[in-house]
């Protein structure tokens, strides 16, 4: 049976159809580039929390900075989070630039106002303390802000991430309850 080339594909011949090159693999499958958090959640976690939920926080996220740089080490960085939370910034912050995300805030400026409220937590009286504690989750909302445009951008189905998460409304009644009271406490003290 003759055969007719012009019918016959050649299976090695490279391919006519025009090919794109395929997303570097942190922009495929929506893998999120740090922790994806609205900035209520946090604020409510941190609150109710006494800032427990930013250990949380900051673990999650140096944990996906690790997955960038297999030398870093989640665990001391958390630990050292005061000291590493300029790194964490600057790192979203650049990511942001890269993919002409608008970003504005300062991670030096952010990271001195972080030291200054852990110090005026140590030599203010209670009640300016408790409230400096309950704020320190605002230091942190323009670097999350940051974060959760970048992982939008990555894949926009990972803001249902952003969402509270049935463990976590569990920890808020009981914590935010604790929190009232210790405001109670603290604003009107028992009498001797």
């Amino acid at each position: 049976m003759p055969s007719d080339d012009s019918t016959l594909a050649n299976p090695y011949a490279p391919p006519k159809a025009a090919v794109e090159d395929m997303p570097a693999a942190a922009d495929r499958g929506g893998e999120p580039y740090m922790l994806p958090c609205s900035p209520a959640k946090l604020f409510i976690l941190s609150a109710a929390t006494f800032n427990l939920y930013l250990i949380y926080w900051f673990w999650k996220n140096f944990t996906f900075e690790q997955r960038r740089n297999p030398e870093i080490w989640p665990v001391l960085r958390t630990i050292l989070s005061g000291i590493f939370f300029y790194t964490l910034a600057r790192s979203a912050l650049d990511e942001a630039e890269t993919r002409g995300i608008a970003a504005r805030y300062s991670p030096g400026l952010l990271t001195a106002v972080l030291w200054g409220a852990s110090i005026a937590t140590r030599v203010t009286p209670d009640v300016v303390a408790l409230g400096v504690v309950v704020l320190f989750s605002l230091i942190l909302m323009p670097v999350q802000r940051t974060v959760n445009r970048i992982n939008r951008d990555i894949d926009p189905a990972l803001q249902q991430a952003e969402r509270f998460r049935v463990w976590q409304i569990v920890l808020c009644v009981p914590g935010g309850l604790l929190l009232l009271f210790a405001l109670i406490g603290t604003l009107f003290p028992p009498e001797p």
